[in-house]
């Protein structure tokens, strides 16, 4: 049922989505031969993409064969159009349309050789130019919950690229540093950098305890369904990966996808019911519904129709990051943001939202909603 309260609020962000044009993106090629031969090694018959799912690739031509993967619009977040050809002195001789990239592509970046200085002393590699340095202040702990044992957090990251860590990794230090949030109740599920890179905060700890499967998502859940009371708050985040299957949105994990029924049923089995949920993902906006009601505000980057964006530098991503940077008062850099328009010292939902919707610079239409006349949007923070 469409409610009117509900429509009004969904046209007009849809005008704020539209008035920021994107030029289309040049379509990016990367040769993977590497990749698939490394995989074959592994005993795969094929390509596995992100998602778990195997292409078969059986390229004919022998050493002068190549595997070419084509991203039709870099800077999207997946699953978007993209292509992988195998060719051969030239010729195409295999074509595979993807709606989600070979896993292990971003370990093909190019690294360049150390410099070596007169004496022939090595220097450091150059670090990822997709990596960020973070300056969040702690504001003088004025924003701090007055209880943290009541707040938890949910972040839940599939196949996630750097930039994805990175919109982790700034949300984690606003949560720890702003807000005061107990480390162990910020609960990061994330398998790609489990093992590699969990130390979110640079405490030199790892922050990131669950693997982002169907399974370990699904467990999470029911560990958090003994964590959690009634009393509690949570804040639900999903990034990354976001697809379309049966004519329903799915969150897109390391090894499988779940559908928003599924997803938001998994929620509402939780104890807690003030929940804070951003949906960053590719046609994150099926999940928005589904999930809102009474007591639990949902907002998304995007329609369950379109595709969630990149900022134009890859370095995060840019809906999460506006929201991010309005509920922390700051930027990653530690620069000040206004988005406290009531002057009362509190970011609510709304408030986040309505910042991010007006930074917003991408082809994007964010959408909030919770249940008509709750005005739970206006009610709810990070620490309130």
């Amino acid at each position: 049922m469409m409610h009117r309260g509900v429509v009004s609020l969904f046209v007009l962000v849809l005008a704020f989505g539209g008035a920021h044009a994107k030029t289309k993106p040049e379509p990016q090629s990367t040769d993977i031969t590497a990749l698939v031969q490394v995989q074959a090694m592994d005993g795969s018959p094929g390509i596995e993409l992100e998602g778990g799912e195997i292409i078969p690739l059986a390229p004919a031509g022998g050493l002068n064969t190549k595997v070419i993967f084509e991203d039709l619009m870099p800077g999207a977040n997946w699953g978007h159009p993209a292509l992988i050809k195998v060719m051969h002195q030239g010729k195409e001789l295999l074509r595979r349309a993807l709606r989600l990239p070979p896993r292990g592509l971003s370990t093909l970046k190019p690294k360049l050789p150390p410099k070596k200085t007169a004496a022939s002393v090595e220097e450091p590699e150059e670090a990822d130019p997709l990596e960020v340095k973070f300056a969040v202040a702690d504001l003088k702990g004025k924003h701090k919950v007055q209880d943290p044992s009541k707040f938890h957090a949910l972040l839940i990251n599939g196949n996630p690229n750097q930039r994805h860590w990175n919109d982790f990794a700034f949300l984690y230090r606003v949560l720890v540093t702003v807000y005061g949030y107990l480390p162990e109740n910020i609960h990061v599920a994330d398998s790609a950098f489990k093992d590699t890179k969990g130390d979110l905060d640079g405490s030199g700890k790892n922050r990131i305890a669950y693997a982002s499967t169907v399974k370990g998502v699904k467990d999470l859940f029911t560990s958090l369904k003994e964590k959690l009371k009634p009393e509690d708050q949570l804040l639900l985040v999903v990034n990354d990966h976001g697809s379309v299957k049966e004519n329903e949105t799915t969150i897109v994990l390391f090894d499988g996808e779940v559908k928003a029924s599924e997803f938001a049923a998994m929620l509402k089995t939780l104890p807690t019911k003030r929940v804070v949920a951003i949906f960053e993902q590719c046609f994150g906006g099926g999940f928005v519904r589904p999930v809102a009601d009474d007591e639990t505000v949902a907002m998304a980057a995007s329609t369950n129709r379109e595709f969630s964006w990149s900022t134009p530098d890859l370095k995060f991503d840019e809906f999460l990051y506006h929201v991010t940077s309005a509920f922390g008062f700051q930027t990653h850099e530690g620069k000040p943001v206004t988005a406290d328009t009531n002057k009362n010292g509190k970011i609510s939902v709304q408030e986040a939202f309505s910042y991010a919707v007006e930074k917003d610079a991408m082809a994007e239409s964010p959408i909030l909603e919770a249940a008509p006349n709750s005005g739970v949007a206006t009610s709810i923070g990070l620490s309130f």
